[in-house]
Parts: structure tokens; sequence; C-alpha cells
């Protein structure tokens, strides 16, 4: 059986910590996500990257902290929408 990992597109703000536009995760919740992203870019601590919103499959999602999601997941990290 082959085995998918989901995948993050980092924009080019986020390329300037990652090194990388894109990259395969096997985190499966947005926190693990967040932890396993961290531990692998570690430049990454410091950015904004907590304070985007995350594009899951195209829906934008502006508070991900209990988002769970596939391993043929599709990511973008993106700026929160204003209010008002």
């Amino acid at each position: 059986m082959l085995f998918r990992s989901a995948v993050v597109r980092f924009s080019s703000h986020l390329e300037t910590h990652t090194g990388v536009l894109e990259t395969e995760v096997k985190a499966m919740s947005y926190r693990d996500l967040i932890q396993e992203l961290l531990e692998k870019f570690p430049r990454l601590r410091g950015s904004d990257l907590e304070d985007l919103a995350l594009a899951l499959d195209g829906e934008l999602i502006q508070e991900p902290l209990l988002v769970t999601f596939s391993s043929t997941a599709e990511l973008h990290f993106v700026p929160k929408l204003a209010a008002g």
C-alpha cells in the first residue's frame, strides 16, 4: 500500500524561513502540523506562522486550531481576513 503525505505549500514570505516552496508532512491535525513544521524548519520559530489562517483543500479556515485533515490534503498558510 502506498502512503501519501499531506502537502504544505509556502508563500514566498514563509519560504524565506523554510528554503523550500513546499513540503510533505505526516501530521493530520493543525497542532501536529505546527509542531512538525517547527521541528523540520527551526527558522519558522518567531515567524507569523501561527497567526496565519489555513487554506485546506481550497477552503479558508480563519481559526484552524482544532482542524484535522487527511493524508491527501493540500495546505496553504495565508493571511487572516480582517473583520469588519
